[in-house]
């Protein structure tokens, strides 16, 4: 049984790369090619996005699933941007108050009070 030996800069190279890799976003396929786009904040989800599986899912499934896939899509003009169509849609239709007519003043007998 033989240990390889890392030297110091291999694992210092090494750790670098992880890094590097959770603060982008690879886009492939989808007929765009290859685009690497800066996250915003490091994570290893949605690192690796098949642009040919996010367009064929419904956009209320892809801001569900992935709302930063979704936003930056959008932001690269790859997705339109419907959310106040889609919000005026979803509306419910405002529920009037009836408006009910106030009661006629009663007339004040004459000898009561002051």
């Amino acid at each position: 049984m033989t240990l390889i030996k890392r030297s110091s800069s291999e694992v210092v190279l090494l750790a670098a790369l992880v890094v590097l890799l959770s603060l982008v976003r690879v886009y492939y396929g989808g007929g765009h090619g290859l685009m690497v786009v800066w996250k915003g904040s490091p994570s290893f989800s949605d690192t690796l996005v098949n642009l040919s599986d996010v367009i064929r899912m419904p956009i209320d499934q892809l801001r569900r699933e992935h709302p930063a896939v979704h936003w930056q899509l959008v932001a690269m003009d790859l997705l339109p941007d419907n959310t106040e169509l889609d919000s005026v849609r979803s509306r419910k239709p405002k529920q009037h108050k009836q408006i009910t007519q106030p009661k006629p003043l009663q007339p004040v007998p004459a000898g009561s009070g002051s």
